[in-house]
């Protein structure tokens, strides 16, 4: 089954809404006020990963943002990947990895981390 990438940035957003008072975007944001969160897009779709066209997958990434003066998201659901957990997208959804780094956006620059999702369909 074709991954419907729309569908999936949708689901990925409605799952980090879990987290109380992150600011979540499905799209990448032209600005945004933190603490913010968005699904970007992924670089690439695999196609046909399982015999007679069995799956897809695909890696998608999704950015979290801070105010570099220690910004904390909410209480709730704790944690980007405990969200992701907790969701259903596609047949099969795993939090891989997480880096840290500056994510600039709007002219302002914010503390960051970058969450790698390994996706199935």
């Amino acid at each position: 089954m074709a991954a419907d990438i729309a569908d999936v940035m949708d689901q990925i957003g409605v799952a980090l809404t879990a987290i109380t008072g992150l600011r979540v975007l499905d799209f990448p944001p032209k600005s945004a006020q933190p603490p913010f969160a968005f699904v970007d897009l992924p670089e690439e779709i695999d196609f046909d990963a399982a015999y007679q066209r069995g799956c897809d997958r695909v890696t998608v990434s999704v950015v979290v943002a801070v105010a570099d003066v220690v910004d904390r998201a909410g209480s709730g659901v704790n944690s980007v990947r405990q969200a992701i957990d907790n969701a259903t997208v596609g047949s099969s959804c795993r939090v891989q990895s997480v880096k840290f780094r500056p994510v600039t956006l709007a002219g302002g620059t914010y503390v960051g981390a970058v969450f790698a999702l390994d996706i199935v369909f």
